[in-house]
């Protein structure tokens, strides 16, 4: 019986690194995608013409990918530089939805 829960252990391990695995490729995807918008357009320029409802969703999307991955790095002890890139970007938030909600 301990075998099997061992056996199931590893599958899940193997299941949840090969998900890991397809996420980090969705997510460099995305950084890619960001990374032309800077390269195109200022942060200033996306905040005050980007459409509302697109930035929201892209931020409420982000905040949840860095809950997930860099809280957990700091969490770890390794994420030191981790909050002050955080406090950059809610400041981005905050520029891009001025009135807050």
């Amino acid at each position: 019986m301990c075998f099997a829960e061992n056996q199931e252990d590893r599958i899940s391990i193997v299941q949840l690194n090969s998900e890991l695995r397809h996420a980090e490729l969705e997510l460099l995807s995305a950084h890619c995608a960001t990374h032309k918008l800077r390269l195109r357009f200022s942060a200033k320029t996306v905040a005050r013409h980007g459409r509302r409802d697109v930035l929201r969703k892209s931020i409420e999307t982000a905040s949840a990918e860095r809950i997930l991955f860099v809280d957990r790095k700091a969490d770890a002890g390794r994420g030191n530089g981790l909050r002050a890139r955080y406090r950059i970007g809610r400041r981005f938030e905050q520029r891009a939805d001025p009135a807050g909600g």
